[in-house]
């Protein structure tokens, strides 16, 4: 196989595996993930007051839950400052909480944080190594004189 042939093989490999890790990350993403409806704050409220909302879990700023009945998912986003507990208290909703932690580093977060960086470091390495293999040549090839000792017998 010649050279253009192996370079093709190769870059159609890299250009699957990008692919074949670019799905992997975003079915991890949407793994946990329940379709939900988008609910504004107001209308949460209201739905809330009238009795529509069996129970919500409450993530920092974010609200998820159920509505009664349909058991239907819905997500909404409060308002900063908000003591959405207060509110809700006398509703009869069942009220959940979860840690907020938005620093907390998955590896997968650090592996595509780290990508570039991989990337770059591969594409130098890929081009040292096709500059070094055309006959010494390449970018450390200096020094390496390619003029031929003439003999007599050669003749000049």
């Amino acid at each position: 196989m010649n050279n253009f042939g192996r370079n093709l093989v190769f870059w159609l490999a890299v250009g699957m595996l990008l692919v074949f890790l670019f799905n992997i990350f975003q079915a991890s993403q949407n793994e946990g993930a329940v379709p939900s409806q988008r609910l504004t704050y107001s209308d949460f409220m209201a739905d809330a007051r009238s009795g529509r909302i069996s129970n919500v879990t409450i993530k920092g700023q974010e609200i998820v839950g159920n509505f009664a009945g349909s058991g239907e998912a819905f997500r909404v986003i409060a308002p900063p400052n908000e003591n959405i507990v207060e509110r809700l208290d006398g509703t009869g909703i069942q009220i959940a909480a979860e840690a907020d932690n938005p620093n907390e580093m998955t590896f997968l977060s650090i592996l595509v944080s780290l990508l570039p960086a991989f990337l770059i470091i591969g594409v130098w390495i890929l081009f040292m190594r096709q500059m070094n293999g055309k006959g010494g040549g390449g970018a450390m090839g200096f020094g390496r004189s390619r003029a031929k000792m003439l003999t007599e017998k050669q003749g000049a």
